[in-house]
């Protein structure tokens, strides 16, 4: 094999050359294994002589003229079927001339490419289903190169943005697509705002490994994601997330009614809750026969029973939403405990149990969310002592090391609390489940507890919330251990002399008299406030709306303000924005009262100058507390940091405090129908319970309050002012509902509610006059 023959074997092809008149001369022998043809059958033939396929007419005859005119000519690709199968060839060849420059033919090479085309032709046909497989997508798809330039997008792709589709070419820039259609108003989010919001799309998009959403002009929504590619390409999808927009807009409204359902809820309870409560500790005061103790006593009992209840429902609400919020103030870890167990060592004892307490940490302060480390503890020792018929329960803190419980959020301080009891116990396979919202351990109709079932799981949920964990032991017949670990930070010297202050000067009911204003426009309520602030040795001087309030501020007579939020001419929020806006009422301590027991209106509230809110109902405790506070707080500011630590968290007797957004709730189309004038039983007990004489007081007022606010009413339907409609007929509400005049105060709530319905307000009038008619009528028939 002479060396050109070698060479040809390399290449994967052969040589060849041909005469003057293009007829082969020469093959290497390398042709015969490739087309099964030997080398002399090509000699004296021409190119013409056999069929050649793959080339398109025009250019085979480009090709002859070429060899005419005796040019050179370069991968000529064509192919031949041989018995072997189809041979894909290119040719390459040029002119060749003697000593004188006479043409004497050509010389070339012949390369064998069929392995080439066939994976050119798998190349395009994959192509072909790729791209075919992205055009039948549901999602946009789009590719840009690593100039950021388009390589190819589908037509889904394009449907998403019908403003910019014609831009949509090869080549184009991705910031010059995004810059034309933020000017063309295809983005809501680049209005008035295009070079902005085409810098952070810019900023979004060269980053990668990005996903947002973007709301497109005609409300669409698309989920954008992006990748980039590691030769610095970008592949992105889109993807129509309008559906699931949709889905998640109306459960945030479902969930924004049932909030504003609890809310309302939480607002119309606690109101007459404040007077049963309040009166009823006002008659443990007074001298009462062991009958009429009981009574009393029961109701204090349903009435905290009932409290809790509300609590539970609105803090499981609150943590459903994600609405729970930590307050991380400054506490005496030892007098908290001490305020937890001192309660229920009585209610131990009654039911013959042993409390003990084991606090081996001393008194330290620190600082975390104390209303809801009381609501944890007293939810597990109220479970412990009901459940346990005999025995003891044991109530364990010590503080941990990281070694002993690792996965606990990293704090400087962690505390461990257990909650022992030597009751049933708790069986097995019912362990976890008891940490499940509406769960008990014995879940029977016939059980013999009640309960709503959510305690457990409202503890189990804040500990995580504070960075801890619960577990529980349990064997039946032998009792139940509670543990729960949370984090802690420490306090510092200067919140640690504050809060030893604060437990100093908190400590008893009786102090240095104060003069209080009092701003509520509730009469009951008024009563209650007045009788707790006489009880512990205080003036004061009651006023019935917020303008009144602002006049009594100015006149510098009172140390501390009590105001109600709710009330007409003007609320409490407005009375304590004017108020601070005096040289008087600068400085002085102002807390607000009100029914609405969430974080975000008290925010509200203290964001307009309160101090501190106290929650309706609240308790002779919680008033005194309310006014130690803020004797030690009253030469700072409103606005001071001390202040706002200061916020007043109520000690209720469940050791919750709800909170949330208080919001009203459309009222139903349907009328309600109108129960009686009023409840004669339940004024008649209230008579048995204070006495003829303060219920008369209290008829009195009522009737002279309720003539005024119907004067009042039909002025503000006159001059159709849906704002003061709304006040008055919640004044009217309250201090009916009070004194059970069942008909009035039900329609005053129907008012209330749709005060900004004119219309329907002026149908009511007639009905609610005469119903106020006979209220006045039944009340003067009570007091006889």
């Amino acid at each position: 094999m002479n060396k050109w023959e070698h060479f040809a074997k390399l290449i994967d092809g052969w040589f060849w050359e041909t005469d003057k008149d293009n007829k082969f001369i020469y093959m290497s022998e390398s042709i015969e294994a490739i087309t099964g043809k030997s080398p002399e059958w090509h000699y004296g033939k021409s190119r013409t002589d056999w069929r050649l396929e793959g080339v398109l007419e025009e250019d085979f005859n480009q090709h002859l003229e070429d060899l005419k005119n005796r040019l050179p000519f370069y991968d000529f690709t064509f192919y031949r079927n041989y018995p072997a199968g189809i041979c894909w060839m290119a040719v390459s060849g040029e002119p060749v001339y003697d000593e004188v420059g006479d043409f004497s033919g050509y010389r070339g090479v012949t390369r064998d490419i069929t392995s080439k085309v066939l994976l050119s032709e798998e190349a395009v046909r994959s192509k072909s289903q790729l791209l075919s497989a992205l055009e039948i997508m549901d999602e946009g798809f789009v590719y840009f190169d690593a100039d950021d330039r388009l390589v190819l997008c589908n037509e889904k792709y394009r449907e998403y943005y019908p403003i910019t589709r014609h831009l949509m070419k090869p080549g184009v820039k991705f910031e010059e697509l995004i810059r034309e259609s933020a000017l063309k108003g295809q983005h809501l989010a680049a209005e008035g705002r295009v070079e902005a919001w085409v810098a952070e799309r810019m900023a979004s998009h060269r980053g990668g490994n990005q996903v947002v959403d973007q709301q497109l002009a005609d409300g669409r929504w698309l989920r954008v994601a992006e990748r980039k590619m590691p030769d610095g390409g970008i592949v992105g999808m889109r993807v129509d997330i309008t559906p699931l927009k949709m889905a998640q807009e109306n459960a945030e409204a479902a969930n924004l009614a049932k909030s504003n359902f609890l809310a309302t809820m939480s607002h119309e309870i606690r109101t007459p809750l404040n007077g049963v409560l309040g009166l009823a500790q006002l008659l443990t005061d007074t001298d009462l026969d062991k009958n009429q103790r009981q009574k009393v006593d029961t109701i204090l009992s349903s009435s905290q029973t009932l409290l809790a209840i509300i609590n539970d429902v609105l803090d499981m609400s609150k943590i459903e939403a994600g609405a729970i919020e930590l307050e991380n103030s400054a506490f005496n870890l030892g007098v908290l405990i001490s305020t937890i167990t001192t309660p229920f060592q009585s209610l131990a004892d009654d039911r013959g149990l042993k409390l003990i307490v084991k606090n081996n940490t001393g008194r330290p302060t620190i600082k975390g969310d104390p209303v809801r480390l009381r609501q944890i503890l007293w939810n597990l020792l109220s479970n412990a002592i009901k459940f346990t018929e005999q025995g003891s329960v044991t109530l364990t803190i010590r503080k941990v090391t990281n070694r002993e419980d690792p996965e606990v959020n990293d704090k400087a301080n962690r505390f461990h609390f257990s909650v022992r009891d030597t009751g049933a116990g708790i069986a097995a396979d019912r362990l976890e489940a008891i940490f499940d919202a509406f769960t008990q351990e014995d879940n029977t109709i016939t059980r013999k507890h009640g309960g709503t079932g959510l305690g457990l799981s409202i503890v189990k949920q804040l500990s995580e919330l504070m960075g801890g964990a619960i577990s529980a032991e349990s064997r039946l017949g032998e009792g139940t251990d509670f543990h729960v670990c949370l984090p802690f930070d420490p306090a510092t010297k200067e919140e640690i002399a504050a809060v030893s202050l604060r437990n100093v000067g908190g400590g008893s009911n009786r102090s240095e008299p104060l003069n209080v204003l009092v701003a509520e426009d509730n009469e009951v309520n008024a009563v209650i406030v007045r009788a707790f602030l006489e009880k512990f040795g205080h003036t004061t001087r009651l006023v019935e709306n917020g303008r009144q309030a602002v006049v009594a501020a100015r006149e510098g007579w009172a140390d501390l303000i009590l105001m109600d939020v709710h009330m007409p001419e003007m609320n409490g929020i407005d009375a304590t924005r004017e108020i601070r806006l005096t040289e008087e009422g600068e400085r002085i301590p102002i807390v607000g009262l009100t029914a609405e027991a969430f974080t975000e209106r008290h925010s509200q509230f203290k964001k307009a100058g309160m101090n501190g809110v106290l929650t309706k109902p609240f308790t002779e405790q919680h008033l005194a507390d309310a006014i130690a506070t803020y004797r030690i707080l009253e030469n700072h500011g409103p606005g001071s940091e001390e202040n706002r630590a200061g916020a007043i968290a109520p000690n209720n007797s469940s050791g919750q405090s709800p909170g949330g957004a208080d919001q009203a709730i459309d009222p139903s189309e349907n009328s309600i129908s109108l129960p009686q004038v009023g409840d004669a039983g339940k004024l008649q007990e209230l008579c048995e319970q204070l006495g003829p004489e303060t219920v008369s007081i209290l008829l009195n007022e009522a009737q002279m309050s309720l003539q005024a606010h119907l004067t009042e009413l039909r002025q503000s339907v006159r001059d159709e002012n849906s704002t003061h409609i709304r006040e008055v007929a919640h004044s009217i509400k309250g201090a009916s509902g009070s004194l059970f005049a069942v008909q009035i105060a039900d329609l005053a709530a129907q008012i209330e509610q749709r005060s900004e319905d004119l219309g329907f307000v002026q149908q009511i009038l007639p009905e609610f006059e005469s119903a106020a008619q006979d209220a006045l009528g039944w009340w003067r028939q009570q007091s006889n």
